[in-house]
């Protein structure tokens, strides 16, 4: 629709130019009328001849001039109400343009890229409510609360003071008491789910008399915790399978009785995604300095009800994705040969051999072949053959 409207644009412009030539070509003709019946149009005249030209001559002229006038006359009104007919039609699309799934009986599907961010007062919803993300005051919460009869126990002993370095034996006395601490996870043989507790044992260092506790594993920071299968059942869920954070919710209370909250699946999200970031840091540095052929595109998507975009390197090994909140933000440090489509945005990509996706182009032919242009069915078939 937006193409349809530009041509029509394009061919009002044309016509409005049109319509203001024939204006001027009317008023020069009124002005060349009113020369000649004053009798001051300038002319040639031979010795002894009058003056002015003979009332049939003025009479010719004035006539043609009238029906030039009459003929151009007519010619602008047909464009003016040609004129009249596209404005209305331009208009007519423009409103049907602008509607959307706020404004009309359209579906959000509909809306595409165009779909408006959420905005309170021309402001962003989230900075209009001044509401800190997470749990409002008032709102009760849960928290996940240990096992009272693991499955499994382990007890840790220091085995060296840290202030003396004094060996601790076996025999140290110990405190009665010990930190305990626990991690819920999946049994990886008959899938069913198994607290195993850690117990930190603590003493008094029998030649400095210094506090000693034990350590507890790398990741068993509080007292419950989710383990590394069902941590990575989550992230597969809503990293891999693309499903917002409360359906990950509700598939983990639902098949595997495992409740957790929205707050939970994102921070296990955040600490995957700091775990592989040098990863993938030299991932894309070998995407982008690699000699293969390397295929550039780009797609919208929202992230918090605003319009951001992912962007895409891959060649026929390896791909890469990063995210930004504009559309021309391309990959950096590029060598070789590049795959993209006709953005603009590609072709100020110096230094690089560029070529256009096929596929693009084959949707823009048949673009320009429903048209009727016979050349863009010949180059359509071209590109065919090529592939």
């Amino acid at each position: 629709m937006r193409q349809r409207i530009q041509e029509l644009l394009r061919r009002n412009r044309e016509l409005e130019l049109l319509v203001q030539r024939q204006k001027d070509q009317i008023t020069e003709l009124k002005e060349e009328k009113v020369r000649w019946e004053n009798g001051n149009a300038a002319a040639t005249i031979p010795d002894g001849a009058s003056t002015f030209p003979s009332e049939s001559a003025t009479a010719e002229r004035s006539d043609g001039a009238a029906s030039g006038e009459k003929k151009l006359q007519e010619q602008l009104e047909e464009q003016l109400a040609l004129v009249g007919e596209l404005t209305e039609t331009i208009t007519e699309l423009k409103q049907q343009a602008a509607k959307d799934s706020s404004n009309s009986s359209k579906p959000p599907s509909s809306d595409g890229l165009k779909k408006k961010n959420a905005t309170v007062n021309g402001q962003p919803k989230r900075q209009c409510e001044k509401k800190p993300l997470g749990g409002q005051p008032g709102h009760q919460g849960r928290t996940m609360e240990q096992g009272s009869h693991p499955d499994h126990h382990q007890d840790r002993y220091p085995e060296v003071c840290p202030h003396c370095g004094e060996t601790l034996e076996s025999d140290t006395e110990w405190d009665s008491t010990c930190e305990k601490r626990q991690v819920l996870d999946e049994n990886e043989t008959n899938r069913q789910l198994e607290y195993t507790e850690y117990r930190a044992h603590s003493c008094s260092c029998p030649k400095c008399g210094k506090r000693v506790k034990a350590a507890f594993p790398k990741g068993v920071d509080g007292p419950i915790q989710f383990g590394p299968i069902l941590t990575a059942k989550v992230i597969y869920l809503r990293v891999a399978q693309f499903l917002p954070e409360r359906r990950v919710v509700d598939i983990m209370r639902v098949l595997l009785k495992v409740d957790l909250s929205s707050a939970t699946v994102k921070k296990m999200c955040q600490r995957a995604a700091k775990l592989i970031a040098q990863v993938l840091q030299e991932l894309e540095r070998q995407v982008a300095q690699g000699t293969e052929t390397k295929h550039l595109d780009e797609t919208g998507f929202r992230i918090g009800g605003r319009l951001w975009w992912l962007h895409v390197m891959s060649t026929l090994t390896l791909t890469c994705y990063r995210i930004s909140p504009t559309r021309g933000a391309m990959f950096e440090s590029l060598q070789g040969r590049v795959v993209h489509d006709c953005m603009p945005s590609y072709a100020k990509m110096t230094d690089l051999i560029h070529g256009y996706c096929n596929a693009h182009l084959l949707r823009e032919l048949q673009a320009v072949m429903e048209q009727g242009e016979n050349w863009a069915q010949k180059m359509h078939r071209f590109l065919l053959l090529l592939e």
